[in-house]
């Protein structure tokens, strides 16, 4: 199976899960609190993006890379998917001021 339709079974199996868990397991002061996941798309670069409430009143100070990770999940299906990549967040001005927009891709 080649790198694209592991992607696109991947997708599926996420889709069907439609649950997930975001986690950012630096070790430092600032950092991403772990989030639930409800709402989530793909982009056409691969990327599963969503949105979250901001961490702090001001978060230009940390860096807007960042590992993490996703875990997808849902009650009473015995399967999970987890999955580590790289967290990018932008402000985004159409967006509530306590809300950032995050592109997840897959290592």
């Amino acid at each position: 199976m080649n790198r694209r339709s592991k992607f696109e079974f991947l997708k599926g199996r996420m889709t069907g899960l439609d649950v997930a868990i975001f986690y950012d397991p630096a070790n430092q002061a600032f950092k991403f609190p772990t989030s639930l996941i409800r709402g989530f798309y793909f982009d056409v670069d691969g990327y599963i993006c969503f949105n979250l409430d901001k961490p702090y009143v001001d978060i230009t100070g940390m860096d807007n890379a960042f590992h993490s990770k996703l875990h997808f999940h849902k009650k009473d299906v015995p399967r999970s998917i987890d999955l580590s990549g790289m967290a990018t967040f932008y402000l985004v001005k159409e967006f509530s001021s306590n809300k950032v927009f995050i592109k997840f891709k897959i290592s």
